[in-house]
């Protein structure tokens, strides 16, 4: 479909996690967390609005939202940078906003908010691969090395940050018994940045 002369794909599989979610999650946590993603990706497109980008297309898949910008490669370093900041940036303002709230209404909701929206907004500011904070890094590498080298600097921070993280994801797992979704997001991670260079590993063979 088209909003505004913008494709939006969005996934099968998605679109019926997100009613399965609206009509079983009693607590409503889940939900919040998918509206908190996509308040997320609302910063990244109000921020490239903002600097006179177009976005072309917006992809929902189950784990990932992509944005299609067809002048991406012409973005200067400090629009880049604002792009991928804006995002968790919008997190932070919810956390805020639902914090004001939440001292005047004393409803849980608001609190969900708060605590979900924080951390999404610093989860996606870790500087691992496929995460906004892992392009900001590279971004800045790329400004004071060659490709090669940002990209291998690039993956050896990922993997400092991915595996404490990791270890604690099991040892939330461990101690609740079922809350797995912090180890899910790092095995997630790690996988995309297994692919990632094993696509570019095949790039440049070829």
């Amino acid at each position: 479909m088209c909003v505004n002369n913008i494709k939006v794909h969005i996934n099968f599989y998605f679109l019926a996690f997100i009613v399965y979610v609206i009509i079983s999650d009693s607590t409503g946590i889940i939900l919040i967390g998918v509206i908190s993603t996509f308040l997320h990706e609302i910063g990244h497109i109000a921020a490239m609005l903002f600097k006179n980008h177009c976005v072309q297309e917006i992809k929902i898949g189950f784990f990932h939202v992509d944005i299609m910008d067809n002048n991406r490669q012409i973005i200067n370093y400090n629009d880049d940078l604002l792009i991928l900041f804006a995002g968790s940036a919008f997190n932070f303002m919810t956390a805020f906003v639902s914090m004001v709230l939440f001292y005047f209404t004393h409803k849980y909701t608001f609190c969900l908010f708060i605590y979900t929206n924080l951390a999404m907004g610093i989860m996606n500011l870790l500087p691992i691969s496929s995460l906004d904070g892992g392009e900001i890094v590279y971004i800045i590498l790329s400004n004071f090395f060659t490709p090669k080298t940002a990209s291998i600097l690039y993956n050896i921070i990922s993997i400092i940050f991915l595996m404490p993280l990791s270890l604690v994801g099991f040892m939330v797992l461990l101690n609740s018994k079922y809350n797995f979704s912090l180890l899910f997001i790092c095995c997630y991670l790690i996988y995309a940045l297994l692919s990632k260079n094993e696509r570019i590993y095949l790039h440049d063979m070829l």
